[in-house]
């Protein structure tokens, strides 16, 4: 109810559908290296897909939002299981700012 009168919806701030999907492989004792890429869709969240620019009045359905369409990522990592006291593991993650 914070954002009632504010976004469209009246201020419902849902979790935009996504999914993803990745593989993981060890090529050496001791390696992993892994990948996923999934996207994910704000355009099923009004509050968060409608334009910026009012269309409605505030916290109408079709009232304003942050203008944010769907996006796409890829993530990649390696880990290398070290001896008993260190394991270690980074990543890339590449995508676009929401348009």
């Amino acid at each position: 109810d914070k954002y009632k009168g504010l976004f469209a919806e009246g201020g419902e701030f849902d979790i935009p559908s996504h999914y993803s999907f990745g593989v993981a492989f060890v090529p050496a004792p001791g390696w992993t290296l892994a990948a996923d890429y999934g996207p994910m869709s704000y355009t099923d969240v009004a509050s968060v897909s409608n334009p910026s620019s009012p269309q409605g009045p505030l916290g109408a359905p079709d009232g304003p939002g942050l203008r944010l369409a769907g996006r796409r990522r890829l993530q990649a990592g390696r880990g290398l299981a070290g001896e008993r006291r260190l394991d270690a593991a980074c990543g890339l993650r590449q995508g676009r700012k929401p348009q």
